[in-house]
């Protein structure tokens, strides 16, 4: 079990974190997340550059694989001319050959790409690679499903279809500017290509991944979790004994890998900070074992959830409109110079980067709302919530303590000086910290006020609103604690069961 306690050096942490595969009250936590048997999981590797001006839109499927058992994997854009990888829903028996496969998947998406050679070059055209990899790729799931890790009908057979171009013209809209891109060449391209569109795609040149030169690729893994089991492995990457010693010894950082894993050190121990002063205001102590317990555990995790949703709800209130409007402008300008850093014609562009950065903050993003997870509760849990958490999120100390009482930022600063820190160089600046701190205070007591409108006694059904009424950016008439209202699903509800939600694990 973990222990929650006072570290002198560094405020609240965690530790010890729980081991792989020790169980914790009625489930197992294992590497990468919530071991449950037989679960779905869902894979995205990014793994190429290619040279398509239409493909600089972002998530435009340009092809899919389809083979004659299970869903297609599809191929799909993503920034900085990237092309990704995105698998179906596969069951595996454990989540150890889940990830096991997912490693296998990725040492042969760059093998594909890094020994591509055409007139001696490294690069290949995307139908090349496709009549390549697609056999690859169905050897890889013929050999789990013969071993029995992968659950699924057994596929003998394969092909490639390519987006069709009105396919692909629905998709290059604004929703999916990215800076950088050019937007009159790219609609203009598109349109020449009306009668050979097939042929176009299949010319276009794959490369190795210029995103991420040095390991080749990024990857997310998507996994259904429970409530609890959701927090406890949270409480388990808070603790990062590496990093924290790191710290506390005044340790010199100086790569990628160190911006990565001190980013996400940092936002994990501000969530951690805020649910220990919310458990203060409740009169409760933080390092308590029993909040980790029976039915204090459920509570102890709603209330971390909360914790986290009122931080990414304050960066989505602050980034997400800045973030359209600028798409908005620059489709209207058909030029991509309204998204660059000097141009001021959109409020608060200083924060539009989080639209989408908040959802890394953790290197974990739970894909259900609030209230949706709430009323999927056991109905004391919920009852709790409901009559206690209004009073607790009416406080304005708790962001105070969790953002602005903490000087940890500047004892980093020393410890970074050959590192470009992205949102850390944003935050160690108290009054852009401090523009946060006021804005999750603003969206706690929204939260309050709204559980207050509810009834205790009566959880009511899932009502997360349908994918078209969400769409991305928006913020009429979603909750102001939740961010990216577009990325969300509902609960997954299995009788007899505790409720699920799908998580995505956003590194490597």
């Amino acid at each position: 079990m973990p222990v929650i306690y006072q570290n002198t050096a560094l405020g609240w942490d965690v530790l010890p974190a729980p081991h792989d595969n020790q169980p914790v009250p009625g489930l197992v936590i294992g590497k990468g997340g919530e071991s449950i048997a037989d679960n779905t999981y869902g894979i995205e590797i990014e793994f190429c550059t290619h040279d398509s001006v239409v493909f600089q839109f972002t998530h435009v499927e340009a092809a899919s694989f389809h083979f004659d058992a299970g869903a297609p994997w599809k191929l799909e854009s993503d920034s900085d001319n990237i092309f990704e990888l995105v698998s179906p829903p596969l069951t595996f028996d454990t989540i150890g050959h889940a990830y096991d496969f997912k490693a296998l998947l990725v040492a042969a998406l760059l093998k594909s790409i890094r020994e591509a050679m055409t007139a001696g070059i490294n690069a290949i055209p995307f139908a090349q690679w496709a009549d390549g990899f697609g056999l690859v790729l169905l050897g890889l799931i013929r050999s789990q499903i013969q071993a029995g890790l992968l659950h699924m009908p057994l596929p003998t057979t394969g092909q490639m279809h390519w987006s069709t171009w009105q396919a692909v013209g629905n998709e290059l809209v604004v929703a999916n500017v990215d800076d950088g891109i050019n937007i009159p060449a790219a609609r203009l391209l598109h349109l020449q290509h009306q009668d050979d569109w097939e042929a176009y795609t299949q010319r276009i040149i794959l490369a190795r991944c210029s995103k991420f030169w040095s390991e080749g690729y990024a990857s997310q893994m998507n996994l259904p979790m429970s409530l609890n089991g959701y927090f406890l492995y949270m409480l388990r990457k808070t603790h990062d004994r590496v990093y924290s010693a790191r710290i506390v010894a005044r340790e010199k950082l100086v790569d990628a890998r160190d911006n990565r894993k001190l980013n996400a050190w940092y936002w994990r121990h501000v969530v951690l900070r805020a649910w220990c002063a919310y458990l203060i205001t409740m009169g409760a102590n933080p390092g308590a074992d029993h909040l980790l317990q029976g039915g204090d555990l459920a509570k102890s995790a709603l209330l971390y959830l909360v914790a986290g949703k009122v931080l990414t709800g304050a960066m989505a209130e602050l980034g997400e409109a800045p973030q359209m409007a600028m798409q908005v402008a620059a489709w209207n300008a058909s030029s991509t110079s309204a998204i660059e850093a000097d141009d001021p014609k959109v409020a608060n562009k200083a924060w539009a980067p989080y639209h989408s950065a908040l959802k890394d903050l953790t290197g974990l993003w739970l894909k259900a709302s609030l209230l949706d997870v709430m009323r999927t509760q056991d109905a004391a849990t919920y009852r709790w919530a409901v009559e206690h958490l209004p009073a607790a999120l009416m406080r304005t100390d708790v962001w105070e303590f969790a953002l602005m009482q903490w000087d940890i930022l500047d004892q980093l600063a020393s410890l970074r000086s050959k590192l470009d820190w992205d949102d850390l160089d944003d935050f160690s600046d108290r009054a852009f910290r401090a523009v946060l701190c006021s804005k999750a205070q603003e969206v706690a007591v929204s939260l309050a006020h709204a559980l207050r409108q509810m009834n205790p006694a009566v959880q009511g059904l899932p009502d997360l609103p349908a994918p078209d009424q969400r769409p991305f950016l928006q913020r009429a008439g979603v909750p102001m604690w939740e961010a990216r209202y577009d990325t969300l699903y509902p609960p997954i509800l299995v009788p007899g069961q505790p409720a699920r939600y799908l998580v995505e694990h956003r590194n490597n």
